[in-house]
């Protein structure tokens, strides 16, 4: 049991870590898709 202790984790962390990297290319995306006028 220990082992799916640290697997669900791992999952955890890189959920996580997913969403952080989605919630920075989609406001990088914002940014580049305003118009320089």
């Amino acid at each position: 049991m220990p082992y799916t202790i640290a697997a669900t984790d791992i999952v955890m962390a890189t959920a996580t870590d997913l969403a952080s990297i989605g919630s920075a290319l989609s406001a990088a995306n914002a940014a580049a898709a305003v118009p320089d006028d």
